[in-house]
């Protein structure tokens, strides 16, 4: 038995499906335009062969769908006999493309992209996300959930069954504040609202959003231009009482900034400006001394270099969704380095509450086995014994670090 997941994007062009499909209906051989991250720009059902097909709908607004990718870019690999996954949206296909090539760390699933979609969230029935809609290999829909977990997939590869019982059909987004009737006249705007829940705010190369935001949140997404959230990171926010005080309250605010024509960092100036008048804090950027980890190499000798084996990157703590990393082993092969950085330095960062600081000028494709108790305990000394093995140390160091200053204004 195979299985195919697709997470549904939109589709540019008709495809002869039923409206409002039923359990036990047939999904046609149909073709999908508009794909890519895949090796053609359609894709064919029929190519997709004895696979259990998952189409799981998501849009740029839905923050659960983009937690997500990394988990199903994990099960695509853990299931590739058996599975494949494809994302369908209704953005475009440039959108979409220009939404991982601005946000560095939102991971990419290694799975097929079908674009501009409008059929098949009318034959689901979709509004709200996320939704998945489960077809057999003998492309049978089988019926809807909210998720999907390395659970599921086993469960339907030996029962054939999927349990559709716990799905709650998302309830209809609205994409701003604004009048239905008025949205789509409205060319340059920003606003700051209180919370409202339905509202999904629009993402596009025109805009920037944030929702639901505390006040905390609103700033650091204002001078945060590659959205890396550095400034959440331990040691780089700084606040008076007052804003602190404030920051307290918890309250939720909407923020949507729409100007055409213009680029990122101008859009965040426009954003930082607008935070000034509604709040009044003064804020800024500034270096600080700051106690610090920071991974050096102790050798010019290459001893990450990878030998060319077959993607794998199991290097993570623990997580019992996760079982193919439940052994004494972690392993991250034929990866970029920057992988290998960034989960230790959010490890570090996590558990010892300092800053992280990478400065082994290093790039490339790497092969790293760590033991398994290193990553789930982290403690420094059998980091190190690890580390020493491809020559790389974690020294203590103050390091001049870009840190956030908010204060109340004089």
């Amino acid at each position: 038995m195979y299985i195919t997941i697709a997470v549904l994007l939109t589709i540019g062009t008709p495809v002869q499906l039923r409206a409002q499909m039923k359990i036990g209906q047939s999904l046609p051989d149909s073709i999908f335009h508009n794909v890519f991250n895949y090796g053609n720009s359609s894709l064919k059902m029929s190519d997709i062969d004895r696979k259990l097909v998952i189409f799981d709908f998501w849009s740029f607004t839905c923050a659960s769908c983009l937690h997500s990718f990394a988990k199903l870019d994990s099960l695509q690999r853990i299931f590739k006999d058996d599975i494949q996954i494809i994302l369908v949206n209704q953005e475009s296909r440039d959108d979409t493309e220009n939404l991982f090539k601005n946000r560095k760390t939102l991971v990419k699933p290694n799975v097929p992209f079908i674009t501009s979609d409008t059929v098949l969230h009318d034959t689901f029935g979709i509004i709200g996300k996320p939704a998945l809609a489960w077809f057999n290999h003998k492309r049978i829909f089988q019926g809807m959930t909210n998720s999907v977990s390395s659970e599921d997939l086993r469960r339907f590869l030996q029962t054939k069954t999927v349990d559709t019982d716990s799905y709650v059909r998302q309830p209809e987004y609205r994409p701003n504040h604004f009048d239905t009737r008025l949205s789509n006249s409205m060319t340059y705007y920003s606003y700051i609202a209180k919370h409202q829940n339905g509202i999904n705010l629009l993402y596009t190369d025109s805009t920037l959003s944030k929702s639901p935001a505390t006040i905390l949140d609103l700033y650091i997404a204002a001078y945060d231009p590659l959205d890396n959230k550095r400034y959440k990171r331990p040691g780089r926010l700084i606040m008076d009482r007052q804003v602190k005080d404030a920051v307290q309250a918890q309250n939720l605010y909407d923020y949507l900034l729409h100007v055409p024509n213009t680029g990122l960092a101008e859009r965040h100036k426009i954003m930082q400006q607008d935070l000034k008048r509604y709040f009044g804090f003064d804020v800024k950027v500034e270096k600080r001394l700051l106690s610090s980890f920071v991974l050096v190499r102790t050798s010019d000798k290459d001893k990450l270099k990878t030998l060319g084996s077959e993607p794998k990157m199991t290097f993570f703590a623990s997580n019992p969704q996760m079982d193919d990393i439940q052994s004494e082993e972690r392993v991250l092969i034929n990866r970029p380095f920057r992988f290998f950085s960034n989960i230790l330095g959010g490890l570090i960062e996590s558990r010892f509450n300092r800053p992280f600081i990478d400065q082994t000028n290093y790039s490339g494709l790497v092969d790293i086995r760590f033991n398994a108790n290193t990553l789930d305990e982290m403690e420094l000394g059998t980091l190190k014994i690890d580390l020493k093995k491809y020559d790389l140390d974690l020294i203590e160091q103050e390091i001049w670090i870009d840190v956030l200053s908010i204060t109340q204004s004089k």
